[in-house]
């Protein structure tokens, strides 16, 4: 196999969400990119210098609460993502024996919702993501561990419908493995854990939350791939609003996908396409996510 082609899969990507009278904007999102991390995520590439583009496009009508109501009847979420990440590996220089990385990413967002309580359109620069990665190898099983900060650097109102900035800062701490188990066959997967800090504009804070993304593939000759990747993302605090709990259930999101994708690559470019159907959501939009993502190595 041909680890540099196992682009680990980050970017920043989505950040639309939903906004009500009882409730900020930061209801129902998430300020981490959630089920793009489905490739050998365990696998830090080679020494060098990367840029990756990743492009999504998401369709939700569906918004459940905390009993599985829809909360926005008649609502149509649209939202489309493309991102830019650079990616250095540094060559000569190791950490408790493992390959060195660091990156930063940011992404141009649209998103649209249209219901009949609430309208809203925006678009532009999202927030920025950055830090550094640890990579360790052997002939099967690889993993790595990375620190990534989130600093607001996408437009905010907390009186809009949808923002694509979050408006706070965030840190995620991630572990991932990758475990190539017979001839061609990889099963892989990347823990998160977000911890968002408190938007200053209008007292919101966002709960701690987990995300697993989680895949199975093929890989096939000539460096074609074909396999099922999904996302199982839990929030496992409440969200607070000027110190006091969101609603009766605190507002946790939870939410589970899962989808087909394929792919081909070599040591210096690939690209594959992934679909995404969420299969559960509470507190959150639910519907389909189309991914299109590529890179070269320079």
């Amino acid at each position: 196999m041909n680890k540099t082609f196992y682009f680990a899969c980050r970017t920043f990507a989505i950040s639309a969400c939903l906004a009500s009278t009882a409730h900020a904007t930061e209801g129902g999102g998430t300020v981490v990119p959630i089920g793009v991390q489905t490739i050998a995520s365990g696998v830090l590439q080679d020494p060098g210098d990367y840029l990756l583009n990743y492009n999504t496009w998401v369709y939700a009508n569906s918004f459940p609460n905390n009993e599985g109501k829809n909360s926005l009847p008649d609502g149509d979420l649209r939202v489309q993502a493309h991102s830019l990440r650079y990616l250095h590996v540094f060559e000569n220089f190791k950490i408790a024996g493992g390959d060195t990385a660091f990156e930063i990413a940011s992404a141009y967002v649209d998103t649209t919702l249209r219901s009949l309580y609430a309208n809203g359109h925006d678009s532009g620069i999202g927030d920025t993501s950055f830090g550094p990665s640890i990579g360790w190898h052997s002939a099967t099983f690889h993993q790595m561990v990375s620190l990534l900060a989130v600093i607001p650097t996408g437009s905010y109102e907390a009186t809009r419908a949808v923002n694509v900035g979050r408006n706070y800062y965030a840190l995620q701490a991630d572990y991932a493995a990758s475990w190539f188990f017979a001839r061609g066959w990889e099963l892989s997967g990347m823990f998160k854990v977000i911890f968002n800090a408190k938007n200053h504009s209008d007292g919101y804070k966002s709960g701690i939350e987990t995300d697993l993304d989680y895949a199975l593939n093929y890989h096939l000759p000539y460096g074609f791939f074909a396999g099922v990747g999904g996302y199982w993302h839990n929030q496992l605090t409440n969200d607070t609003l000027n110190g006091n709990v969101v609603d009766d259930d605190g507002y946790r999101v939870r939410d589970v996908a899962i989808g087909p994708q394929v792919g081909w690559g070599t040591q210096k470019y690939g690209a594959y396409v992934a679909w995404q159907h969420q299969v559960y959501a509470r507190n959150t939009a639910k519907g389909d996510l189309l991914w299109l993502n590529a890179f070269v190595k320079f």
